[in-house]
Order: structure tokens, then C-alpha cells, then sequence
């Protein structure tokens, strides 16, 4: 996808959030300042504003856009980065990620239903928690 396609996309996602789910929809507009960087990673969020790797987004097709967009606006109304606190940022994100995946799996129909698909496990292979939990060793630092 091109920046161009990415900024359509957002767009997209935007209106028909604000058609069938507004307060999500708001959440977006109001909450969630959608840019792009430079920075090699894939997409995160500062609580603030959802960023998108230039790399990343060349690499995305529009229905992993939706999933990344709205698994970043998650993190933001649930208000993971700041209620972070003294905890441990890796296992804090990881269990965040998790949790705001769980959700769009239960609310993927829905979001199929207003034009905004997601399919969770094709695109990105969520993992259920057995899959999660049977990761050989949580502390092997390669798993860091």
C-alpha cells in the first residue's frame, strides 16, 4: 500500500466508525492523531497518536491497515501506555497486545458487518492463550 492508499484507508476506517460505531469513531478523530514516521518499526502508539512505519505501511494490505489501526486505538481508549506505572514495558505491552487482540477477535464480525474487516488470524495468526502459554521459556532472553 502507498501513502496515499494508507491516508484513503484511514479515512475510510474513520467515516464508518463514525457511521455505525461513534464512539470509536470519535476516539479517532478526537483521541488519536494518525502519523506516519521514519522510525524502522512496525506501528505503536504514545497514548496520544498512532504511528505507522513508512516501510511498514508499503508492506500492509488494507485489511491489516484496519487491523493496526484499530488495535492501536484500543491501547489508547484502554489506557495501556499510561497505566504502565513501574511495570516491566516488555510483559506490560505484551499482555496489553494480547488483551486488545482478544477483543477485536470477539468484535471481528462486527466490524466485518460496517466494512471494516479484519480477519485476525489469517492476516496476522493470532495465537490462543494454550499456544501463548506453552512458549517453552519466558525468560530465555531470546525470547526478549
Amino acid at each position: 500500500m502507498d501513502l496515499k492508499d494508507f491516508h484513503v484507508q484511514v479515512k475510510k476506517v474513520r467515516l464508518r466508525l463514525l457511521k455505525n460505531a461513534p464512539y470509536f469513531g470519535m476516539a479517532l478523530i478526537k483521541l488519536a492523531r494518525v502519523r506516519v514516521s521514519s522510525i524502522q518499526d512496525t506501528a505503536w502508539t504514545d497514548g496520544r497518536s498512532i504511528v505507522f512505519s513508512e516501510d511498514f505501511i508499503k508492506e500492509i494490505t488494507p485489511t491489516q491497515c484496519n487491523f493496526v489501526l484499530l488495535h492501536e486505538l484500543y491501547h489508547i481508549i484502554l489506557l495501556h501506555v499510561f497505566r504502565l506505572k513501574d511495570r516491566n514495558p516488555f510483559f506490560w505491552n505484551l499482555a496489553a497486545d494480547l488483551k486488545v487482540n482478544r477483543i477485536l477477535e470477539i468484535d471481528s464480525d462486527f466490524y466485518k458487518e460496517i466494512g471494516i474487516p479484519l480477519d485476525l488470524k489469517k492476516e496476522f495468526g493470532i495465537f490462543e492463550l494454550p499456544d501463548i502459554y506453552n512458549v517453552e521459556d519466558f525468560s530465555n532472553d531470546s525470547f526478549l
